[in-house]
């Protein structure tokens, strides 16, 4: 028996957050959740009106595996920019002033999450998800590795180096 996965890549809810993810729109990451609701109805009308429990099923595992791709990519990108953003604060106000590059540098928008981490009950068929607790654990073991990887370069490197 053949099993046809169908692509998260296709699924029209996941096409809207990644959406809005990957634009840079500050407003829009306020709707990040939004598309959710397309699942819960998608969920509510295979249950209640074609009571077809198979269609649910894969209604549900297809929002699983959207809402875990939403947590890892948002916490990359919230990791992201923060770090983006401590590595601006250490620049020499001088260089920034007479760089060149300057407006490629320091636009860091530090308030575009902020509506995302008030997002303490998320439901999702029914459900109930602490976001930030789940962004908090990805972003830590992503803190980690990066650490990992500081931490083997400067053992890597020899004292000249790190001066």
């Amino acid at each position: 028996m053949t099993i046809l996965q169908f692509p998260i890549e296709a699924s029209l809810p996941w096409i809207l957050i990644d959406y809005i993810l990957e634009g840079n729109e500050v407003g829009h990451i306020d709707s990040v959740l939004m598309p959710f609701d397309i699942y819960n109805d998608a969920a509510e009308c295979a249950l209640h009106v074609l009571k077809q429990r198979f269609l649910y099923d894969e209604i549900e595992a297809e929002a699983d595996l959207c809402f875990d791709q939403l947590v890892f990519k948002l916490s990359e990108l919230i990791f992201a920019q923060f770090k983006a953003r401590a590595a601006s604060l250490l620049l020499d106000k001088s260089f920034l002033e007479n760089s060149e590059y300057r407006d490629q540098l320091v636009p860091v928008l530090v308030c575009r999450f902020d509506s995302i981490f008030n997002q303490h009950h998320v439901e999702i068929l029914g459900r109930q998800m602490d976001l930030v607790a789940l962004l908090a654990q990805r972003m830590n073991k992503i803190f980690r590795e990066n650490l990992e990887i500081i931490i083997a370069r400067f053992e890597a490197s020899d004292l000249c180096a790190s001066v």
